[in-house]
């Protein structure tokens, strides 16, 4: 928690959207601008926020996307982005291909609403009510749970430390913990924002264009300068940042060699022997759907249903 908070802007009282950052009256603009640039080196820009007033911002904390790309060759890449805590902010991009490269820089939102964003994310927890169903044999109690619980009766507290998860309960009358099966829950109305900050929020306020004042840039393939990657990817390998960057519906590794499986012989061959165990959200489901539509005789199952 302490790592992510100091990421978290300092708290500045706003009295009107006018004086919060404003994406259409900042701007983006070249450091050390050139005439040509090569593949492997280094692109950067300032961004100088402004309010909408058109006043520079004092301040940082504002959550910026950055990106290179070039849609006629399909590539794109990420780019750094340093906060200066003063209102400007400095972002690197490195240059993996040739041809006519665009900067696009999105504001997802300015300080302010990152602020309140975080500041709704530590109260939030009394919007929610958690009743816990305790059972044993025939004999049933109900009590209140939460994720924090202020209060003098005695509490029953569960822990998953390596998940760093904490839980806690009113202890029931008579039944033990141990005996909690399920819970049930309640929502209470109410909005944690102020309606200055739900104006910050809403949706044509997130990802909005900054301002460049540079047209596009051309990257040449320049004798000495390449993009090296001198090892082959493997497991353990710790990648910068970026990671890779996307060309012709590719993705490449920025920091190794990776290969090449397009097609359902390259993918057999690399599986071939091998179990694959796959873990994670939505993304690793729709892996696992392509891996079983390319290759038809692939199936999975999940190692807790058997």
């Amino acid at each position: 928690m302490a790592t992510l908070s100091r990421h978290i802007p300092v708290f500045h009282n706003v009295t009107s959207v006018s004086l919060t950052s404003s994406a259409k009256r900042s701007i983006a603009s070249l450091l050390s601008p050139r005439a040509q640039y090569c593949v492997g080196e280094q692109l950067s820009v300032q961004v100088d926020m402004r309010n909408h007033m058109g006043e520079l911002k004092s301040y940082g904390g504002d959550f910026i996307l950055a990106r290179i790309h070039s849609p006629n060759v399909m590539a794109a890449a990420s780019g750094s982005v340093e906060d200066l805590r003063n209102g400007s902010y400095h972002v690197n991009f490195t240059l993996f291909w040739p041809g006519t490269v665009e900067a696009s820089l999105l504001l997802v939102h300015p300080s302010e609403a990152v602020f309140s964003l975080w500041r709704a994310r530590q109260q939030g927890y009394d919007k929610i009510s958690y009743t816990g169903t305790f059972v044993n044999g025939s004999r049933q109690e109900k009590s209140l749970c939460n994720f924090r619980l202020s209060s003098n009766k005695t509490l029953c507290k569960y822990t998953d430390e390596r998940g760093e998860e904490y839980y806690t309960c009113l202890k029931p009358p008579s039944l033990a913990c141990e005996s909690l099966t399920n819970f049930t829950s309640s929502y209470t109305q109410g909005s944690f924002f102020s309606d200055i900050e739900n104006q910050l929020l809403k949706r044509d306020n997130i990802g909005v264009l900054i301002q460049n004042d540079f047209q596009a840039i051309e990257v040449l393939e320049c004798d000495g300068a390449t993009h090296n990657r001198s090892r082959l990817c493997e497991p353990g390998h710790i990648s910068p940042l970026p990671s890779g960057y996307f060309l012709a519906k590719k993705w490449f590794s920025s920091s190794c060699h990776t290969g090449s499986f397009l097609s359902a012989d390259s993918i057999s061959r690399c599986l071939q022997g091998k179990t694959l165990y796959l873990r994670g959200d939505s993304t690793v489901r729709q892996w696992i759907e392509h891996l079983e539509r390319t290759l038809k005789e692939t199936g999975h199952f999940h190692p807790e249903k058997g």
